[in-house]
């Protein structure tokens, strides 16, 4: 299982747990903004473990998964610079090996070699 986190700028930290580090826990703000109930049932997906999935499409962001290179219409909705975020397989930025664990930003899809083998998060903010 992988998880990886995806985060929007904001000048707000609630930080509810840090893995051991020795910075301030902000616990009492963070329960005082929490909404204890599921989520909405529009935000939640289940993904397949591999193949295409658009994850977000907007309001501030869009993130996809492509096994190996992206679709057309994928494509399509991805001008200009983005993330790329590995999951199995390589994947080369301007020349660059990226494995999985790793992030790079592109300054298009262009610039991205993606293993024709492998699976990838690309990220773009929309505003």
């Amino acid at each position: 299982m992988s998880l990886i986190e995806v985060q929007q700028n904001s000048d707000i930290t609630y930080r509810l747990y840090d893995y051991g580090r020795p910075r301030d826990l902000h616990l009492d703000a963070a329960v005082a903004v929490a909404h204890g109930g599921p989520h909405p049932a529009q935000w939640r997906k289940h993904v397949a473990p591999s193949g295409n999935a658009m994850l977000v499409e907007g309001p501030l962001f869009r993130l996809d998964q492509v096994a190996g290179a992206p679709a057309a219409e994928v494509a399509a909705r991805y001008a200009g610079p983005l993330l790329a975020i590995p999951r199995e397989g390589p994947v080369h930025v301007a020349g660059s090996e990226i494995a999985p664990g790793g992030c790079a930003l592109a300054r298009s899809l262009d610039e991205i070699d993606f293993a024709h083998y492998g699976l990838c998060l690309i990220a773009q903010p929309l505003n």
